[in-house]
């Protein structure tokens, strides 16, 4: 996904000429869905993905997956479902640049960047991180990185044997291949090229296995995408 986006993005970033400097930088419901005051629900907590697979079609399972925390470079990814009804989504994406370089088959150096001998040009290190969109750059390790962080109300519904998960966003920033970024406001946002959401709810299918794994579903546009979480104790 991302990283399969990024080769065109610097191709046309480079020809521009364009070198900018990148800145440092427990629901408590029943099964009818109202709240209740003695019940905590069990899918309250903090919930860290292990791993996060995209299926096509809509069976949310199969032989052929994508792994989206590989693709998208997500390090950690936490959703935090809190006792208030609140949530809080954290997303931290590093990637390491000589890597990224290599797959792409270029030549890697740590000062100029990548030279990729297809198009005859060198992307450099601040070109590659402010491509991806990232603010973070560490010259020692050569790792380019962001973390994002989104918010809201969350609620589950239990009817006729389906459970849902509720989430009601906060508004927040998104780039234009769907991606959250890290502006915080929608002046920032809109001024970077990004499109500021102001509402969006997401009913997600949701099981809580004997071994207190929690597994969301999503579908959208024809494809399904399964959260393994695990619970922080």
């Amino acid at each position: 996904m991302k990283k399969y986006l990024l080769i065109s993005a610097l191709v046309l970033l480079a020809f521009w000429g364009c070198e900018e400097q990148v800145d440092k930088l427990w629901d408590t419901s029943d099964d009818s869905g109202e709240a209740t005051s003695d019940e905590v629900s069990p899918v309250a907590g903090d919930w860290y993905a292990d791993s996060i697979k995209e299926f096509p079609g809509t069976e949310c399972a199969g032989d052929s997956s994508t792994d989206i925390m590989s693709d998208d470079f997500i390090d950690s990814y936490n959703l935090w479902l809190q006792e208030d009804s609140t949530f809080a989504l954290y997303v931290d994406e590093v990637v390491n640049l000589e890597e990224l370089c290599v797959a792409f088959t270029g030549i890697w150096d740590g000062v100029t960047g990548c030279y990729v001998e297809y198009y005859n040009i060198t992307l450099s290190p601040v070109s590659m991180c402010s491509s991806l969109g990232y603010n973070e750059y560490d010259l020692d390790s050569g790792d380019c990185k962001q973390s994002t962080s989104l918010s809201g109300t969350w609620l589950t519904v239990t009817s006729d044997g389906d459970s849902t998960l509720t989430l009601n966003y906060d508004p927040f920033c998104r780039d234009s291949d769907g991606y959250t970024a890290r502006d915080d406001n929608q002046d920032s946002c809109e001024s970077n090229g990004n499109n500021w959401i102001p509402y969006k709810v997401d009913n997600l299918q949701y099981a809580l296995t004997d071994s207190m794994q929690l597994i969301i579903n999503s579908i959208e546009n024809d494809t399904c995408t399964v959260f393994y979480l695990y619970l922080d104790e």
